[in-house]
């Protein structure tokens, strides 16, 4: 849960930044959704305690997730969420790595509205 704790710690840090966390979660048993305050399971073949805990978290910080690029299997791995919608997610064509029947080449492009000048200190 560490993860967890990290993005919770970035999101505090950054409150009014826009955030986009791409993983390999591996959630298996879940089907992802979304209602107007974030990300919520649908179904679930078992219950999951690992995705439980990303979905409450990412709920409570307002975040989304955006992908629906399915593997072979029809499974969604590759997870995408985001607090807004400047992200654009397609398969990926010709990527650096070839895909495999697990995780789909993803094309992300992310679209940026406002650019000012930030301080890193």
């Amino acid at each position: 849960m560490k993860h967890l704790s990290a993005v919770e710690d970035i999101r505090a840090g950054y409150p009014k930044l826009p955030i986009h966390i791409v993983g390999d979660y591996n959630l298996v048993s879940s089907e992802w959704g979304n209602d107007e305050l974030g990300v919520l399971l649908i179904e679930r073949s078992s219950f999951d305690l690992c995705a439980q805990s990303v979905c409450d978290s990412f709920s409570c910080l307002n975040l989304f997730q955006v992908n629906q690029i399915f593997n072979s299997y029809g499974q969604l791995l590759d997870l995408v969420f985001s607090s807004d919608g400047s992200l654009l997610i397609e398969n990926c064509v010709e990527g650096l790595l070839l895909a495999d029947v697990y995780h789909p080449t993803l094309s992300i492009k992310l679209f940026i509205k406002n650019i000012e000048r930030c301080s890193y200190d």
